[in-house]
């Protein structure tokens, strides 16, 4: 006996492996094409000013085996709880 409930579980499971694949080819194509040279230039622009906020958003083991100088390190986990690290709102800020 077939009841409805199958093809609607067969739906969710196709519909979820649909939007894994997707993620993986977004972030793939993140990893190989990344930012252009102009955004790179924009970014090393803030990176290098006074009063900007560079955070390291991985883990602390990612963090330890090598990060940006003076970046500080706020698991992306952790950052609800971690919001005055972020300093004053108008400060520039690069997330990575």
């Amino acid at each position: 006996m077939t009841t409805d409930a199958a093809p609607g579980r067969s739906r969710r499971l196709l519909g979820g492996f649909l939007l894994l694949a997707f993620a993986s080819c977004v972030g793939a194509c993140a990893l190989f094409w990344g930012p252009s040279e102009e955004e790179l230039g924009r970014i090393r622009e803030v990176v290098r000013r006074d009063d900007a906020l560079v955070l390291d958003v991985r883990s602390e083991e990612e963090y330890r085996g090598g990060h940006l100088a003076g970046a500080k390190n706020v698991p992306v986990g952790e950052l609800a709880e971690r919001l005055d690290v972020l300093g004053p709102k108008d400060r520039p800020l690069v997330v990575y």
